[in-house]
Protein backbone atom coordinates (compact mmCIF):
# COMPACT_ATOMS: atom_id res chain seq x y z
CA UNK A 1 0.00 0.00 0.00
CA UNK A 2 1.46 3.62 -0.85
CA UNK A 3 1.20 6.91 1.39
CA UNK A 4 1.09 9.95 0.40
CA UNK A 5 0.43 13.85 1.21
CA UNK A 6 -0.25 17.44 -0.22
CA UNK A 7 0.62 19.96 0.84
CA UNK A 8 0.59 23.80 0.45
CA UNK A 9 3.59 25.70 0.18
CA UNK A 10 2.63 27.92 3.27
CA UNK A 11 1.69 24.56 5.31
CA UNK A 12 4.90 23.49 4.41
CA UNK A 13 6.89 26.71 5.58
CA UNK A 14 5.41 26.31 8.93
CA UNK A 15 6.19 22.48 8.67
CA UNK A 16 9.50 23.65 8.66
CA UNK A 17 8.84 25.56 12.18
CA UNK A 18 8.54 22.30 14.31
CA UNK A 19 11.75 22.01 16.35
CA UNK A 20 11.16 18.70 18.58
CA UNK A 21 10.91 15.66 16.12
CA UNK A 22 11.08 12.43 17.63
CA UNK A 23 13.03 9.95 15.35
CA UNK A 24 12.73 6.74 17.60
CA UNK A 25 10.78 4.63 14.99
CA UNK A 26 7.14 3.46 15.05
CA UNK A 27 4.95 3.47 17.74
CA UNK A 28 4.71 0.23 19.58
CA UNK A 29 2.26 0.99 22.49
CA UNK A 30 0.77 4.30 23.97
CA UNK A 31 0.93 4.01 28.05
CA UNK A 32 -0.55 6.67 30.50
CA UNK A 33 2.95 8.52 30.74
CA UNK A 34 4.78 7.21 27.82
CA UNK A 35 4.55 6.31 23.92
CA UNK A 36 6.82 3.08 23.47
CA UNK A 37 8.61 3.40 20.28
CA UNK A 38 11.25 0.99 18.23
CA UNK A 39 13.67 2.86 19.38
CA UNK A 40 13.23 3.89 22.65
CA UNK A 41 10.23 5.77 25.06
CA UNK A 42 9.27 9.02 24.79
CA UNK A 43 7.39 10.99 28.01
CA UNK A 44 4.16 12.25 27.92
CA UNK A 45 2.97 15.22 30.04
CA UNK A 46 -0.74 14.64 31.79
CA UNK A 47 -3.23 15.37 29.28
CA UNK A 48 -1.48 14.85 26.39
CA UNK A 49 -3.64 14.68 23.19
CA UNK A 50 -2.30 11.98 20.94
CA UNK A 51 -3.33 11.64 16.86
CA UNK A 52 -3.25 8.34 14.93
CA UNK A 53 -2.17 9.80 11.37
CA UNK A 54 -1.96 6.29 10.04
CA UNK A 55 -5.13 5.23 8.66
CA UNK A 56 -4.93 5.02 4.79
CA UNK A 57 -6.58 7.64 3.30
CA UNK A 58 -7.10 6.84 -0.09
CA UNK A 59 -8.14 3.02 1.82
CA UNK A 60 -9.11 1.18 -1.98
CA UNK A 61 -10.80 4.70 -3.09
CA UNK A 62 -12.42 4.07 -6.46
CA UNK A 63 -15.00 5.73 -8.11
CA UNK A 64 -18.99 4.29 -8.44
CA UNK A 65 -19.69 6.11 -11.19
CA UNK A 66 -18.31 6.67 -14.81
CA UNK A 67 -16.01 9.57 -14.76
CA UNK A 68 -17.80 10.37 -18.56
CA UNK A 69 -20.61 9.73 -20.09
CA UNK A 70 -22.19 11.75 -23.30
CA UNK A 71 -21.89 15.70 -22.48
CA UNK A 72 -20.49 15.49 -19.03
CA UNK A 73 -17.13 14.57 -17.30
CA UNK A 74 -17.75 13.88 -13.60
CA UNK A 75 -14.59 14.53 -11.59
CA UNK A 76 -12.97 12.24 -9.06
CA UNK A 77 -11.13 11.69 -6.22
CA UNK A 78 -8.00 11.73 -8.21
CA UNK A 79 -7.46 9.25 -11.12
CA UNK A 80 -3.73 8.63 -9.89
CA UNK A 81 -3.04 8.76 -6.53
CA UNK A 82 -1.44 12.13 -5.10
CA UNK A 83 -1.22 13.71 -7.88
CA UNK A 84 -4.03 16.35 -9.31
CA UNK A 85 -2.22 17.66 -11.39
CA UNK A 86 -1.41 14.63 -13.20
CA UNK A 87 -5.40 13.57 -12.79
CA UNK A 88 -6.22 16.49 -14.34
CA UNK A 89 -3.99 16.36 -17.47
CA UNK A 90 -4.80 12.67 -17.76
CA UNK A 91 -8.86 13.68 -18.64
CA UNK A 92 -7.68 16.23 -20.88
CA UNK A 93 -5.62 13.66 -22.71
CA UNK A 94 -8.53 10.99 -22.89
CA UNK A 95 -10.97 14.08 -23.42
CA UNK A 96 -8.96 15.47 -26.22
CA UNK A 97 -8.01 11.90 -27.88
CA UNK A 98 -11.42 10.13 -27.63
CA UNK A 99 -14.94 10.64 -28.55
CA UNK A 100 -16.79 7.24 -26.92
CA UNK A 101 -17.49 7.73 -23.14
CA UNK A 102 -17.84 4.15 -22.87
CA UNK A 103 -14.01 3.50 -24.02
CA UNK A 104 -12.86 6.58 -22.37
CA UNK A 105 -14.21 5.04 -18.85
CA UNK A 106 -12.76 1.61 -19.83
CA UNK A 107 -9.09 3.93 -19.82
CA UNK A 108 -9.36 4.52 -15.91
Amino acid sequence: QCRGALIRTADLHLLRTVQDVVRLGRVTAVRPNRLELEKGTMPLEPGSLLVDCTACGTGGYTANYDVWSPGHIRLSSNLTLFNPSHSSALVAYIETTSTDAAAKNKFI
